[in-house]
């Protein structure tokens, strides 16, 4: 069986059939490669082995090797459980209700992935995982079947959703990074940033939503010391970030500086709601509008 082109040399091929794959995840040991073929793999499939800061485990592809989860209603496309340094380089996540679901499972890198047309969210970080980094991938047309839960990338949980997931405790799930990533065509914020979440990073991302998405924001921030730096944003409808403060002590000390946001007529480039513009929020004077002038915002520069 020959290795997929697009990963090393000495990876472990992946048979074509999902049973294969399976087999494959399930049987991982730290230090693998695990090369997809260039074919598609159909179902919802978990992955539980984790991989050590040493010899992280590897499941690489190309453009050609596709997760495709059989239907836009229901089920994970690829589901992290508990699964820790893993590095999923190169391939496509697609036809799920959500497309890379990562729950209690932390100190991963994502690559290099295409992950569209989904029922709901493209990528969410979930149940504390954490130091996760998301970058240079693409995510676009989610929310196909349930439009206001058709986010980008989801951190975290709603408060009202933390007696299901986190034992009534916040969802720490802390520190992830989004970078160099290109997220359009969602029906929700392409980053939505819950409260009880920390210090992670959003940089370099180029983030948009059409006039039709069921959102107020590209970028929904509801976590606490959060940087948004040199992003470009285009919001055809709605704002470029918003900063809530939902739940006290929540919505403090994030720092949004050097974006490029672009907005309709009448909407704010960053907009820090209620009582978050009591909470140490600092919103750079060099975020500016596409023609280089200071985005239009409710609060001062600094």
């Amino acid at each position: 069986m020959t290795v997929n082109p697009a990963c090393p040399a000495n990876s472990t091929p992946v048979g074509p059939s999902a049973g294969e794959l399976n087999d494959a995840l399930a049987h991982a040991q730290p230090g693998d490669t695990l090369a997809l073929a260039e074919t598609t793999y159909v179902g919802n499939f978990e992955i539980t082995a984790s991989g050590t800061a040493e010899d992280p485990i590897t499941l690489c592809g190309s453009a050609a090797s596709i997760i495709n989860g059989g239907t836009l209603d229901s089920g994970y496309a690829l589901h992290l459980q508990s699964a820790d340094h893993w590095l999923l380089q190169g391939f496509t996540v697609t036809n799920a209700s959500k497309g890379i679901m990562l729950d209690e499972s932390s100190h991963n890198v994502l690559t290099g992935l295409d992950v569209s047309r989904l029922g709901e969210e493209g990528i969410h970080f979930r149940t504390g995982s954490s130091d996760n980094v998301f970058e240079n991938s693409r995510i676009s047309d989610t929310g196909l079947v349930t439009a206001e839960f058709g986010e980008g990338v989801y951190i975290g949980s709603a408060e009202s959703n933390w007696c299901r997931y986190t034992a009534c405790e916040p969802d720490t799930s802390d520190r992830n990074i989004i970078r160099d990533t290109t997220i359009f065509n969602t029906t929700a914020e392409a980053i939505d940033v819950k409260e009880g979440t920390t210090a992670g990073e959003i940089r370099g991302n180029s983030l948009s939503f059409p006039a039709n998405a069921d959102v107020e924001s590209a970028v929904n921030l509801k976590g606490n010391a959060w940087i948004v730096d040199a992003n470009t944003i285009e919001a055809e409808s709605g704002d470029g970030i918003r900063i809530h403060s939902i739940l006290e002590g929540w919505g403090a000390s994030n720092v949004i500086t050097a974006n490029t946001i672009g907005t309709p007529t009448g909407r704010l480039g960053i907009e820090v709601v209620g009582n978050a513009r009591e909470l140490g929020n600092i919103i750079g004077c060099d975020n500016l509008t596409p023609s280089g002038v200071a985005v239009s915002t409710n609060v001062a520069c600094s």
